[in-house]
């Protein structure tokens, strides 16, 4: 399977961290960045939408273990 549109968003659980495939428009992927949770949060559902209507697209973080959210703006 082909992607040419969106990127690639992922919650990991175990690691306290998020990952993010950037895709390049061409079917291809970048690789993969991480970025930290809190501490011991165990991430485990992610949503994706322009909270702030700044035309830039934010990712909300479900934290499981502390039963809270992170906040990635502009990614």
């Amino acid at each position: 399977m082909i992607t040419l549109g969106p990127s690639i968003a992922v919650a990991n659980y175990g690691t306290n961290n998020i990952g993010i495939c950037f895709n390049y428009g061409n079917g291809t992927f970048q690789d993969h960045i991480l970025y930290s949770t809190i501490h011991n949060s165990n991430p485990s559902s992610i949503v994706v939408g322009d909270l702030n209507n700044d035309q830039s697209l934010d990712i909300i973080v479900a934290n499981s273990n502390h039963q809270n959210i992170d906040i990635f703006l502009n990614y």
